[in-house]
């Protein structure tokens, strides 16, 4: 798993990426909170997310000793199961409420085709959690989805703002 770079010396590499990563998305709550669909789904999704993301999602490292590895590459926790599936899709619901304002209906389609991506993405990620799959790769796949759905809306809310902008 990429949170799993987090750890060792150079662990701060990955854990100043998750909080990039978090203060991006915050960045885009609130564009989307301004400029973003205003129906009761897109509100009610955008702020459940927005508390999902400050509230701790779990991006560092899985807490103390995770650090240490022995000479076989292994973590002394490795044999305890580790919380999983910490990332939950709501781009879904999200994608679905942009049908309903007129300023997003065009980017619907994109969204809902990346934010299914991003579903099939997150199975495969849990369907490969156990010793010899290729959890790692779908990890990755998954992580990489998300990160285009998150660019691409964030794209879209960029182009709003700038004709919210030339409008004014």
């Amino acid at each position: 798993m990429i949170s799993d770079y987090a750890v060792g010396r150079y662990g701060w590499v990955m854990a100043t990426a998750f909080l990039a990563l978090s203060c991006g998305n915050l960045m885009l709550l609130l564009g989307l909170a301004r400029i973003g669909p205003s129906s009761v789904v897109a509100r009610h999704t955008s702020a459940g997310y927005r508390l999902y993301r400050l509230g701790g999602h779990g991006d560092l490292p899985d807490g103390p000793g995770r650090g240490a590895i022995d000479s076989h590459g292994r973590h002394p926790h490795d044999e305890l199961p580790r919380k999983r599936g910490k990332h939950y899709p709501r781009g879904v619901l999200l994608s679905v409420s942009f049908g309903s304002d007129p300023r997003w209906h065009t980017y619907r389609r994109t969204a809902l085709t990346m934010a299914a991506v991003v579903v099939i993405a997150f199975v495969l990620q849990f369907l490969t959690l156990h010793r010899g799959a290729p959890y790692g790769l779908a990890n990755r796949f998954f992580v990489a989805m998300l990160l285009a759905w998150l660019l691409t809306t964030s794209i879209r809310l960029r182009v709003l703002a700038r004709d919210r902008a030339s409008e004014a």
